[in-house]
C-alpha cells in the first residue's frame, strides 16, 4: 500500500487460522472478526480518484448471504465511506463523502457476476468519470452519477480500513459483514485507472509462481 501503510491481523487466535499458497500464502477467512486491519494512516484521508485492485477467491458453496471484503467508516458520524461486499455471485461497490448514507452510492453488477471457488480479479475505480467495477478485467457496473471521493472527514490520519469485513449498506442498517474465502493482492493506486489498464492489470494472475523483482523496487514481475 501507499506510504509506509501496514496491514495487521487482530487477535490471533481468531484471525488467519488457515492459509493457502496459491498466489503467495494469502489467508483464509472465516467470519468478521478474521480480518486484516490497515493502520490509520494519510493516504486514505482524501483521494479525489483511484483504483483498487485485489483477487479473491470464494468458498465453491457458500450460503447465500453478503460478504465483507472491504470496508471503511467516516471518523466522526460513522457512517459508510467504502464498502466492496459480495451478495452470492453479485458483487457491489459503495462509496460516500458525506457523512451520511446515500441512495446514490452504489455500483452493483447482477448475479453472476464472480464465479464461486476460483481465483478472480476485482477492481473498482472512482473520479470524475465515476464509479466503475471490472471482474476479470471486465466492466460489470458502474454509476457515473457517483463522483464522490474516499474522504473520511478524518484530519491528517484516516480511520481504519478492514480488509476481509465490508459494511452492507442499505437504509436500514450499515452493519459489518465479514469474508469467508481468501483475499490476496490488494494495492490502492492514486489514479483513477481506465479500462484498457484495468484489463492489463486482471492478466497478472497470482497463480503464475515464476517471477522476479525489479532491482531496487518492491515490483514483481509474472512469467
Amino acid at each position: 500500500l501507499i506510504d509506509n501503510c501496514t496491514g495487521v491481523y487482530l487477535d490471533p487466535s481468531v484471525v488467519g487460522t488457515s492459509t493457502n499458497d496459491e498466489g503467495g500464502i494469502s489467508p483464509i477467512f472465516s467470519d468478521s472478526n478474521d480480518h486484516v486491519e490497515i493502520d490509520p494512516c494519510s493516504d486514505f484521508r482524501y483521494d479525489p480518484e483511484g483504483t483498487v485492485s485485489l483477487w479473491v477467491k470464494t468458498p465453491e458453496n457458500p450460503s447465500y448471504s453478503a460478504k465483507g471484503l472491504l470496508g471503511m467508516r467516516t471518523e466522526y458520524s460513522g457512517a459508510a465511506a467504502l464498502s466492496l461486499v459480495i451478495i452470492d455471485t453479485a458483487i457491489s461497490v459503495y462509496l460516500d463523502d458525506d457523512e451520511a448514507y446515500s441512495a446514490y452510492g452504489h455500483a452493483a453488477a447482477p448475479i453472476g457476476s464472480i464465479e464461486r471457488g476460483v481465483w478472480s480479479h476485482v477492481a473498482f475505480s472512482w473520479g470524475a468519470r465515476g464509479l466503475y467495477v471490472y471482474v476479470n478485467g471486465d466492466l460489470v457496473a458502474s454509476n457515473t452519477y457517483n463522483q464522490d471521493s474516499l474522504f473520511t472527514y478524518s484530519g491528517r490520519w484516516a480511520p481504519t480500513l478492514h480488509i476481509g469485513r465490508g459494511i452492507l449498506v442499505i437504509p436500514s442498517t450499515t452493519s459489518e459483514i465479514g469474508f469467508d474465502g481468501s483475499i490476496a493482492h490488494v494495492a490502492f493506486l492514486q489514479n483513477q485507472m481506465d479500462d484498457a489498464d484495468i484489463k492489463d492489470l486482471a492478466a497478472v494472475k497470482p497463480d503464475l509462481n515464476e517471477f522476479s523483482v525489479v532491482d531496487g523496487t518492491w515490483t514483481k514481475v509474472f512469467y
